[in-house]
């Protein structure tokens, strides 16, 4: 028997390293490791303010560690984990291939600054402080930078199902049925553009370990300020993310000088 886990990212499910089941990883809040407060200088595992559990680890925690918390919370159907798909613990089957261009770009950073996480309720900003964070609170707004999706729908003319594109070259779904014969979907919304990223809460805020020192280079992988990291050659333009930055009293400063924008060609 190995020490690995298996994940299915397919169907969700968290294996044991001798092949028995686990859980089926599922998060009804849909939190991100980066939206949730350390608790452990090790980061073992972090808090979810949402709901109050202790999320393990994987990349860090030890096998034994693992199996000993499924052991000591099986009646409540085992803890909350993570795992990234860098995790040395943890093999992954039917992994996403695109994903892993993501992966390596965040490992090559994160391995060499360190990361700035950000928070975006009134609820976590408040809860950070208890974890020894300062919180560096920004209003949310659009920046100089345009950052634009496009959205088309299409819609079923007789069961009125409908259809999403954003793509140009989409091309209107074809339907054949004994009913209605041939026919396609009726264009309900042209396309329109969109800003991508509104929240409910006007603030967010970007968590400084309160003993971080002043020139310390970070990374921040959640910008709450507008900057453009991809640009598509239809138009649309993606928001940065992991932008490198500098701690300066108790204040994030972004260097978006060092972002390499790329064009998305197609």
């Amino acid at each position: 028997m190995t020490d690995k886990f298996i994940y299915d990212v397919r169907s969700s499910e968290l294996f044991a390293p001798d092949g028995s089941f686990l859980k089926t990883v599922l998060c009804p809040k849909a939190k991100q490791w980066d939206q949730l407060l350390p608790d452990d200088t090790s980061d073992k595992s972090r808090v979810c303010v949402s709901c109050g559990d202790r999320v393990l680890n994987l990349d860090v925690m030890g096998t034994a560690e693992v199996m000993t918390a499924f052991a000591d919370n099986r009646s409540q159907g085992g803890p909350c984990i993570f795992a990234s798909a860098a995790a040395k613990r943890v093999v992954f089957i039917g992994e996403p291939k695109n994903l892993q261009s993501h992966f390596s770009r965040t490992n090559e950073l994160t391995s060499k600054m360190s990361v700035v996480r950000t928070v975006r309720t009134r609820r976590e900003i408040k809860a950070a402080v208890a974890f020894n964070f300062w919180p560096d609170v920004r209003l949310v707004g659009h920046g100089q930078y345009r950052i634009q999706s496009k959205i088309r729908v299409d819609q079923d003319p007789h069961t009125g199902d409908i259809d999403f594109a954003g793509d140009y070259r989409h091309e209107p779904l074809k339907v054949e049925n004994s009913s209605h014969g041939a026919y396609e979907y009726v264009e309900s919304i042209p396309f329109t553009e969109y800003y991508p990223h509104h929240q409910s809460s006007p603030i967010a805020a970007y968590l400084i370990p309160k003993n971080m020192l002043n020139g310390t280079e970070v990374i921040v992988a959640d910008p709450i300020e507008d900057h453009v990291g991809e640009r598509w050659s239809q138009g649309q333009t993606y928001k940065a993310t992991f932008v490198p930055g500098v701690i300066e009293d108790r204040r994030v400063i972004l260097k978006p000088q060092a972002i390499e924008a790329c064009m998305i060609i197609g």
